[in-house]
């Protein structure tokens, strides 16, 4: 670490302290969302300005971009590691390789506790959220707070003179490190949990300052075959909160290979984390189930529903689809002498969900039936499996049986449906 480093550092370290004290002895504003802050510790679910909470970023900053710089002289050693073949460099590469290695072994940790100390600044702090969000003017230090702007509902914000939070940036860039780390899912993981719960807290004019997020392929690493459940997941809720403005939703399919829709129904369809247990599979399909469910609530149709356009996540989001309630279903039927309140039971009200959803896309979707063939088998039993299940409890309301009577005619029962699920 340089001399001019080490200042550094040490000038964060107490501005941090500073802000802390700040926060301590109560010397915070009480402007928030909702009800009237209240001193002391902050109740969980009220969120205060807290601009002390600004002062305590530039070290949070700092460690989490001196994190982010040795990935990228890793990559750079290992790129010259493959490109000299000479014995006289071999050496030379090895030991900056090395070098490299160790610097981000030794910033990990410190990077990991910036990033859990992040979230709690987001999850409390107002200022902290509409600072990181905040289109920022080119020269602003770490620690001066975004100017408001009367043109934040513009989604045309970019500009030559104008950037987003380096903050920000650097924790997107965080979701895909181009290098393996030992703890690189760790890392990754605790990046989105604090994107998720920037998104949670930002307003609605705040959430397109995540379109540049949705327009790379960023996300894309976080639903591709390398990536954990845990990852996955956590890209889904984001995915999620993102919804609540539809032009967010419009880039969501992009109507190509690199489709963030066609990589989250592939990555539900392959299950690729074969660490994951089931139980943690059915908390992504509900996640999915649940997302799904948003978006036609907002008027959202597949590409196969609007004239002139094409993508492969029209048939992959039925096989998905289709195949997650196959495979709720199976396990609910498993389990019914078991449930004491079907009408409440968690798998049950999930089964609702997914029926209307997959009815939605019935009526939405003109080649429904088409995109069904691969999945045939696992459609044929689970949706008259589930009318049977719910005629069992008696819980089917009209909206319901009707979805189901369109899905699969009366007439054509299984052999569960007049077996009465026994």
């Amino acid at each position: 670490m340089s001399p001019s480093q080490c200042e550094a550092l040490k000038d964060y370290q107490k501005l941090a302290i500073s802000g802390l004290n700040s926060i301590a002895l109560g010397e915070e504003g009480t402007e928030k969302r909702g009800s009237q802050c209240q001193k002391g510790p902050v109740h969980l679910n009220k969120m205060c300005r807290l601009p002390g909470a600004l002062q305590i970023l530039p070290l949070v900053e700092y460690h989490i971009t001196a994190y982010y710089q040795a990935l990228q002289s890793m990559e750079k050693s290992e790129v010259g590691t493959s490109d000299n073949q000479s014995m006289s460099s071999s050496s030379t590469d090895s030991s900056a390789m090395a070098s490299a290695k160790d610097t981000v072994s030794r910033l990990t940790e410190p990077a990991l506790a910036s990033l859990r100390t992040l979230y709690n600044l987001v999850f409390y702090s107002l200022d902290v959220v509409e600072t990181l969000l905040q289109i920022r003017e080119v020269g602003k230090t770490p620690s001066e707070p975004a100017r408001e702007s009367s043109t934040v509902t513009n989604i045309e914000m970019d500009s030559d003179e104008r950037m987003q939070h380096p903050l920000f940036k650097t924790i997107v860039l965080l979701l895909a490190p181009s290098v393996v780390t030992c703890k690189k899912e760790t890392i990754r993981e605790q990046a989105l949990h604090v994107l998720v719960k920037l998104a949670e807290n930002a307003s609605i004019e705040l959430l397109t300052r995540f379109q540049g997020l949705l327009g790379s392929h960023v996300l894309l690493q976080c639903l591709c075959p390398n990536a954990s459940l845990d990852v996955a997941l956590k890209t889904v809720v984001l995915l999620a909160l993102l919804a609540d403005d539809e032009r967010l939703v419009r880039l969501l399919c992009s109507c190509s290979e690199n489709c963030l829709l066609l990589s989250l129904y592939t990555y539900i369809i392959s299950r690729p984390d074969k660490h994951a247990s089931e139980k943690d599979w059915l908390r992504l399909d509900h996640e999915v189930v649940r997302f799904l469910n948003k978006l036609i609530t907002q008027g959202w149709s597949p590409p196969s529903a609007r004239s002139g356009a094409t993508c492969l996540c029209s048939r992959e989001v039925v096989k998905a689809l289709v195949l997650t309630l196959h495979q709720k279903w199976l396990s609910v039927r498993r389990l019914t002498v078991l449930l004491p309140t079907p009408n409440q039971n968690k798998s049950v009200l999930f089964l609702r969900e997914a029926v209307m959803v997959l009815h939605s896309l019935y009526q939405k979707d003109k080649s429904f039936s088409e995109h069904c063939l691969e999945v045939f088998h696992q459609y044929d039993q689970a949706v008259p499996g589930v009318r049977a299940l719910f005629r069992k409890f008696n819980t089917l309301n009209e909206n319901e049986e009707f979805a189901l009577d369109e899905l699969c005619p009366p007439e054509v029962e299984t052999e569960d449906e007049s077996m009465d699920c026994t």
